[in-house]
């Protein structure tokens, strides 16, 4: 696959290469022809956060064909889509409490470790699906966990939740993309985000 040039990489770029990450990755795309009109990618994803960074470089890369962002624009989707997989694999798969970050960080860690070798959580996987047109991009990305009511999902730009690690990671989310909205069952997220360069 020949990438252009002009392509608007995220910041985390120096974290492991596309190419590191194909054996542990499971990837389906279409062809990518210059012309293209749309171009879909989907991805299947071990419960491993190494793995998320090669993913949304391709991510942005695919944007990059159509110009659909401008750089700084670019950097903001590839974060919110970083958090997004993420969560399906921290409170998703692995159903980890986020609230235990508030009192100990490296027991969170410790845990997330643990249940990568346990079931049921070593068996499940995230789907990532993007598509993405002339006028928008479009990221669905789906866990296998238990899912949860997103109504009981706190403010995070509320009082306390500003001050609390946990939370930080939906509000950036829903500042960087145009729309954010989940499944009924809570296992699954849908971000948009629309064009913000002029179109070709």
């Amino acid at each position: 696959m020949r990438h252009t040039s002009d392509v608007a990489r995220p910041s985390i770029e120096r974290l492991p290469d596309v190419r590191s990450a194909v054996g542990a990755v499971n990837v389906r795309q279409n062809h990518l022809a210059e012309d293209a009109q749309a171009i879909t990618l989907s991805f299947i994803l071990k419960n491993d956060a190494a793995l998320i960074p090669a993913v949304v470089i391709q991510l942005m890369e695919a944007a990059g064909r159509f110009r659909l962002f401008d750089e700084a624009t670019a950097n903001r989707v590839a974060m919110a889509v970083h958090e997004a997989i993420l969560n399906a694999i921290h409170h998703g798969n692995l159903e980890l409490d986020s609230a235990l970050r508030l009192g100990d960080e490296r027991a969170y860690r410790g845990l997330a470790t643990a249940r990568c070798s346990k079931p049921p959580y070593r068996g499940r996987q995230v789907y990532v699906r993007a598509q993405f047109d002339p006028a928008a991009a479009v990221f669905v990305i789906r866990d296998e966990g238990p899912g949860f009511d997103p109504r009981s999902l706190p403010d995070p730009t509320e009082g306390p939740c500003l001050e609390r690690p946990s939370g930080r990671g939906l509000l950036l989310i829903r500042s960087f993309m145009d729309e954010v909205a989940f499944n009924a069952t809570g296992n699954e997220i849908t971000l948009v985000k629309r064009r913000t360069t002029p179109a070709p």
